[in-house]
C-alpha cells in the first residue's frame, strides 16, 4: 500500500464503523480491580477506559463487620470522588477473611454483616458491591445475601466473581446480579507440568480455558450476556520447562512465582523479543526463556491475548470484560496511555474492531 493512500483508508474505515464503535463501547462493561494508592495513585487510574472500578481487598472481621482503617478509608473516599468525576461507577469488593463470608451469612450473623456493608458503602459513596465468595460457597446463603443487600439499597450495582462451581449457579441466576465475572485465571495449578495461567481456548481438565469456564455456566442456564471474561494482569513462572505442557514446577528462582505485568516488561533478562511466543491453538501468550539456568516458561496476558479475548467476547455474545488488577500493569515512569499498556489494548480492541491498532507489548 502506498504511504500516501493509507490515511484515507483509515479515515474511510472509521467513518463506516463509527455507529458500530459507539454501540459496542456502550453495551460491554469494562470492570477493573484496584487496591492501593501505594502501587498506583488514584490520580493515575485510567477511569475513562472502564465502566466500573472495584476497590479490592475488603473482608469481614471475625465479628462480621468491615474493618475501619484510616488509610483505606481515605483511599475509598478519593477513589469514589475521582471515579464519579470521570463518570465511572465504583464498587466495594467483599472477599473472604476473618469469619469468612461463610460464617457471616449464618442466620445469626447475616443482618449485622449486611448492615456493616451498607453503612460503609453509603458513608464512602460507592455505587455498588462486588461479591467474591471463593471459600466454601453455599448457594442458598449466597442468594440470601444478595436479597438482603438489594432490599437494603435497591439502587446498588451488585456483581460477583466466579469459577465453575455448582454453588455459584443459584446466585449467578439471581435477577439482581448485574455481572457474573468468570475468573479466567489461576488455571495453572500443577506440581509436574507447565500450564497456562489464562488460556482462552482448551478442552479439558489439563487444558483448562476461559471458553470452557464460560460454557460451563451457559450450560447451567446463565445467559451469555450476563457473563464477563476475567483476565489477569499477572503471569506465572515454571522451570525447568521452556514451553507449555513440559515437565516443570512453579519457579521462585530470582523472584516470586507470580509476576506482575509491569515487573515482567521491566525484566531485561526475560523480556526479550526472542523469548515471546503466541500459542494459536490455546490462544495464550508466554515467554520461553532458555538463556538462564534452569529454563523458564512464563505464562502472561499481553495485548495480543487481550485482542483475542475481545474476539471471544463478541463471538460468544458475552456481557463484558473484567481485569485483575490495574496496579499490576501500571508503569509509573511513562506518560499517557503508555502507563497502561493492557488497559489501552483492551480499550482499542473494543473501540476499533475493524482496524488493527498497534498495541504490542512494551519493547
Amino acid at each position: 500500500m502506498a504511504p500516501s493512500s493509507w490515511p484515507w483508508r483509515v479515515v474511510l474505515a472509521l467513518c463506516v464503523a463509527a455507529p458500530l464503535l459507539r454501540s459496542q463501547i456502550g453495551t460491554h462493561w469494562r470492570t477493573a480491580f484496584w487496591s492501593a494508592p501505594t502501587l498506583e495513585p488514584v490520580s493515575d487510574i485510567p477511569f475513562s477506559k472502564y465502566t466500573h472500578v472495584i476497590y479490592w481487598g475488603n473482608r469481614p472481621q471475625t465479628d462480621c463487620t468491615l474493618a475501619v482503617n484510616s488509610a483505606r478509608d481515605a483511599a475509598a473516599h478519593d477513589l469514589t470522588a475521582a471515579g464519579h468525576a470521570a463518570g465511572t461507577k465504583i464498587l466495594l469488593h467483599i472477599g473472604d477473611g476473618g469469619a469468612g463470608i461463610e460464617g457471616c451469612t449464618e442466620q445469626s450473623n447475616i443482618d449485622r454483616f449486611v448492615a456493616s456493608i451498607v453503612q460503609y458503602v453509603t458513608a464512602h459513596g460507592f455505587d455498588g458491591i462486588d461479591l467474591d465468595w471463593e471459600l466454601n460457597p453455599i448457594g442458598t446463603r449466597y442468594s440470601n445475601l444478595i436479597d438482603k443487600l438489594h432490599v437494603a439499597r435497591p439502587e446498588l450495582v451488585l456483581t460477583m466473581d466466579v469459577n465453575p462451581s455448582d454453588e455459584f449457579v443459584l446466585p449467578a441466576s439471581h435477577p439482581n446480579i448485574a455481572q457474573v465475572n468468570v475468573m479466567c485465571y489461576d488455571m495453572d495449578t500443577s506440581v509436574t507440568m507447565a500450564r497456562y495461567n489464562s488460556a482462552l481456548i482448551g478442552d479439558g481438565p489439563v487444558h483448562k480455558s476461559c471458553a470452557l469456564y464460560l460454557n460451563w455456566f451457559e450450560k447451567r442456564g446463565i445467559p451469555p450476556g450476563k457473563l464477563g471474561i476475567g483476565l489477569p494482569f499477572y503471569g506465572r513462572r515454571f522451570s525447568p520447562a521452556a514451553g507449555p505442557w513440559e515437565l516443570g514446577t512453579f519457579s521462585p528462582t530470582g523472584g516470586r512465582v507470580t509476576v506482575y505485568y509491569n515487573e515482567l516488561v521491566s525484566d531485561p533478562i526475560r523480556w526479550r523479543e526472542s523469548n515471546k511466543r503466541w500459542d494459536e491453538t490455546f490462544q495464550a501468550q508466554y515467554l520461553s526463556v532458555t538463556s538462564i539456568t534452569p529454563n523458564e516458561f512464563v505464562s502472561y496476558t499481553g495485548p495480543e491475548q487481550i485482542r483475542a479475548a475481545v474476539e471471544l467476547l463478541r463471538s460468544g455474545g458475552y456481557g463484558g470484560v473484567m481485569v485483575f488488577a490495574l496496579e499490576y500493569e501500571y508503569l509509573a515512569g511513562r506518560d499517557g496511555d503508555s502507563r497502561y499498556p493492557l488497559s489501552s489494548a483492551l480499550w482499542n480492541a473494543l473501540r476499533y474492531p475493524l482496524l488493527t491498532i498497534d498495541t504490542n507489548d512494551p519493547k
